[in-house]
This record gives C-alpha cells, sequence and structure tokens, in this order.
C-alpha cells in the first residue's frame, strides 16, 4: 500500500488520472508481485527482470533521440532501460500512453516506481480516453521536436496492430506539430527578408516586359544542385548565348566555376 505523501504526490502529479480512476470502470488487475494478473492473463512475461528490461532496451538505438513515446505503462519497468538515458540529459522525454485504466490503477497502487514517476520531471504519463486520436494530438503537441521515435513497453509487445496505428499517428502528428513550432520559431525571418524587398519595389519591373528583349534566346535557370558540376563546362560555353538565371546558394556555385548569371535573386 501506498503512503499517505505518496498518494498526495500521486494525486497533485496526475489529479485528471486519479479522477478518471475514481470515475470510471474498468476491469482491475490482481497485483503479485512483481507482476500483475487479470483474468487469468499476467501483465508480463512471468519472468521479467531488471536484466531483461536493461538488454531489450540496449539494443535500440535513443543516441539521438529528444522523445521517446512509449506504448504502454504495465508497472513501468521499462523506465529501467531507459533511466540513464534520460540521466544523460535534462531536455530528453519519456512520454508513456496508456489506453487501459486497470493498467493505470495498478500502476499507481503497487507499482514501486509509482513515486519515482510523480516525481520525475522527464516521465509524463498520458491516457487515451474517449477520444483517441484527439487526445494523442494534443499529448504530441506537447513535444514539438524532430527526434522521436516509438516503442511498445514490454508488456504490449503483442499488441501488434494497436501499436502499429498509434506509432503512424504519432509519427504523422509529430512532424507536423514539429513543422509548425520551427514556422513559429523562425517567423521573424520572414519580415527580415520581406521588409528590404519592400524597399526595392519602387524601382522595380515585371519580368514580362523583357520578353521582346530576349525573344528567340535560350534561358537558363540554376539550382544549386549536385549535378551543377556537371553542368559547368556547358554553362561556360553558353555564357554569351543565354540568359542564365541563379539564386541563393547557386550564386556562389556559380562563381566557383566563373559562370556570372545575368539574373540574380
Amino acid at each position: 500500500m501506498k503512503s499517505a505523501y505518496e498518494l498526495e504526490s500521486l494525486e497533485k502529479r496526475y489529479a485528471s488520472l486519479q479522477f478518471l480512476l475514481q470515475f470510471s470502470q474498468y476491469q482491475s488487475f490482481k497485483f503479485i508481485s512483481p507482476n500483475a494478473q487479470r483474468e487469468g492473463k499476467w501483465l508480463y512475461p512471468r519472468s521479467i527482470t531488471r536484466a531483461d528490461v536493461k538488454q531489450r532496451w540496449e539494443k535500440r538505438c535513443l543516441e539521438d533521440l529528444d522523445v521517446v513515446f512509449l506504448y504502454g505503462l504495465g508497472l513501468g519497468y521499462d523506465y529501467w532501460g531507459l533511466e540513464s538515458w534520460l540521466a544523460e540529459n535534462v531536455q530528453r522525454d519519456l512520454v508513456i500512453i496508456e489506453d487501459d485504466l486497470g493498467v493505470l490503477d495498478v500502476f499507481f497502487s503497487h507499482s514501486p516506481l509509482a513515486q519515482t514517476f510523480a516525481q520525475h520531471p522527464q516521465v509524463h504519463i498520458h491516457m487515451l480516453a474517449d477520444k483517441p486520436l484527439h487526445d494523442l494530438r494534443l499529448i504530441v503537441k506537447a513535444f514539438p521536436l524532430r527526434h522521436v521515435a516509438v516503442y511498445p513497453a514490454i508488456c504490449y509487445e503483442d499488441k501488434r496492430q494497436q501499436f502499429r496505428s498509434l506509432r503512424l499517428q504519432i509519427l504523422r502528428s509529430s512532424a507536423v506539430e514539429e513543422a509548425i513550432f520551427t514556422d513559429r520559431l523562425q517567423s521573424h525571418q520572414l519580415f527580415h527578408n520581406v521588409y528590404p524587398n519592400v524597399q526595392k519595389l519602387p524601382s522595380a519591373f515585371y519580368a514580362s516586359q523583357m520578353g521582346p528583349i530576349f525573344q528567340g534566346i535560350p534561358a537558363i535557370i540554376c539550382g544549386a544542385g549536385p549535378s551543377l558540376k556537371n553542368s559547368a563546362p556547358f554553362l561556360s560555353s553558353f555564357a554569351n548565348k543565354s540568359v542564365i538565371f541563379a539564386g541563393g546558394s547557386a550564386i556562389s556555385a556559380l562563381g566557383f566555376y566563373n559562370v556570372e548569371p545575368d539574373f540574380c535573386n
């Protein structure tokens, strides 16, 4: 049983989850240390040990990740395999997603890691309730980072179909949220670029007016792709026989090959 202090810590950190447990119906697990059982089915393989957990997670490449989304809470034992990964960088997060209130109940009531999770700022437990897609998007939105991965907890490795669906939704939502976050973060660059260009508008002109001037002369538009190196001799020989356009890094790349574009942007 949890002490009054432990229960208070859990209720403070996960008040919404405690509310769900109090006012929802679910099938409970029976805790049989260090495992749990419901209707004759064990939550974990019977022989689960700390060494087993650490060995499983050591096979996964986590070094470049910012966030690990874990499908399944269980009794929290996957934390043993991720504890050192979290400790290496305080900016990393472990986001645990559960969809079974019975698992949530046995974790909060009996897991030796419940108090650790309640106090660990890098560990986050979320529940998928009545609107799983909506809930999932809100969860992912809180972690708009590029380097994420999704794994099943050891207790949910047999839920392959649910995991594949969840993983796809998380990765899609994560890509969208990271793009939106980056766009907002770099929004000032738009004004930084637009403002000086607006000042040039009085001296600007419509390119369509140049049509008759270059009629019959081929136009070459250059980008800074890998094929530019092979095209350099061709561009040099056509420098005075065509109109060459270049923009961005292609301008300096053409300069390296002694090709001067007629129009730059």
